[in-house]
């Protein structure tokens, strides 16, 4: 069964909020659940809108005004994703600065390894 547009736009909000939700409490999978909901909810979503384009069409004025409104909505959800977008953009950075830091630590525990360790002699010093 095809939900209504407005029943589509609203399961559309309520992933997106679970979406961000999740971005922030880093909790992956649940933010990998909800991409995967929205993108099968775009199949029955487009059809809705083909249909509701189609009505609209022929109610005249009141279609125009009913389109607008779904224009409306659709661009809070837009800037709901926009929104998760950069926050995903924001965490990714901050891990990217978390990996470069790990890899800066790394080394310099190697270097001072390197630098306390007492020198290994040569196995084949002396043959006699």
């Amino acid at each position: 069964m095809i939900p209504s547009l407005q029943d589509a736009c609203a399961q559309w909000r309520r992933l997106a909020e679970a979406e961000g939700q999740a971005i922030r409490a880093g909790d992956w999978p649940l933010v990998a659940d909800c991409q995967r909901a929205l993108r099968q909810l775009q199949g029955p979503l487009s059809s809705q809108l083909q249909q509701s384009r189609r009505e609209w069409a022929a109610l005249g004025s009141d279609g125009v005004n009913r389109e607008e409104h779904f224009r409306s909505l659709l661009s809070q959800l837009v800037e709901l994703e926009k929104r998760n977008l950069g926050w995903l953009a924001s965490r990714r950075h901050w891990l990217s600065q978390q990996v470069e830091q790990l890899g800066r630590s790394s080394r310099n525990l190697r270097l001072i390894h390197r630098s306390y360790s007492p020198a290994v002699p040569a196995g084949w010093t002396s043959l006699t």
